[in-house]
């Protein structure tokens, strides 16, 4: 009972006293509350985020409670495809394939990912699950999620893990690619992972969209033309690691990233301010 009025205190203060709790005698409140803050910064010490409400036993949260902690207020959810996550109440739906799915939510914007006609920051979150790895240029996109957030607003990402999808084999895509793509201004038919891609993310899955006739040549060889006009290609891969390299490129601060989601688990999560 003791352990659980401290966790619960804890949950209401600033990271410094969670700092200090983490630094006392309560060896089993330090083990909960490292559990309910999974956060980690890459380039530095690990700081607890004090609005971040996990359950103790969240070492790897489902991304409907990461969505929770953070989307919060009015706010955008980019690609919801099916299942969007964010409260339909108070946010808004971007969708470049808006007719394909059967989301019960009206999709707000159908557009690109990378153009959202929308003015400067207008919204308190951004929130995008498995969208990004399928836009050409990473830097670019970003830029433009970041200019509708509200200054110190949330970044919410939820991308597939490379060792945990169909992706399982590519090399990793680096800063300094995703600083080249951004320079020459790369667009849809960027094939420059397109080898990759085929020998690694097609051939280790059965893709549905594979059975559509349209996604052959008359030789029978893949249309990549095809596969990406339909948004099928995943231009890049990562971890967490390199999103977050990306995002401090970009000026946006790191407050919460996990190497693994519970749900789905082929996920992980970063979550940056601007």
């Amino acid at each position: 009972m003791k352990i659980k009025m401290v966790i619960k205190a804890a949950l209401a203060l600033s990271p410094a006293f969670l700092v200090r709790v983490a630094r006392s005698g309560h060896r089993d409140a330090t083990k909960r509350l490292r559990m309910a803050y999974q956060v980690l910064d890459p380039f530095g010490p690990v700081k607890p985020h004090h609005e971040l409400r996990l359950s103790a036993d969240a070492c790897h949260p489902p991304v409907s409670q990461i969505a929770d902690a953070f989307c919060v207020g009015r706010g955008l959810e980019i690609g919801p495809g099916d299942t969007p996550y964010c409260d339909p109440a108070r946010t808004e739906f971007l969708d470049k394939y808006g007719g394909r799915y059967r989301s019960p939510y009206k999709i707000d914007v159908v557009g690109d990912a990378d153009r959202i006609p929308r003015p400067d920051c207008g919204y308190d979150f951004v929130f995008s699950s498995h969208c990004l790895e399928h836009m050409p240029d990473t830097i670019r996109t970003l830029e433009e999620w970041k200019r509708v957030l509200k200054h110190g607003g949330f970044l919410v990402l939820i991308l597939p893990h490379c060792e945990r999808t169909f992706d399982q084999g590519r090399p990793l895509t680096t800063l300094e690619h995703h600083l080249k793509d951004y320079e020459d201004k790369v667009g849809t038919y960027d094939f420059t992972n397109w080898d990759d891609f085929e020998e690694h993310s097609i051939k280790q899955y059965d893709h549905v969209w594979l059975q559509d006739p349209a996604s052959r040549r008359p030789d029978g060889t893949i249309d990549r033309d095809w596969v990406v006009e339909q948004g099928h290609m995943h231009y890049h891969v990562w971890t967490q690691t390199e999103i977050v390299r990306v995002l401090i490129n970009i000026d946006m601060k790191i407050w919460y990233a996990v190497d693994r989601c519970e749900d789905p688990q082929n996920s992980f999560a970063v979550v940056a301010q601007k």
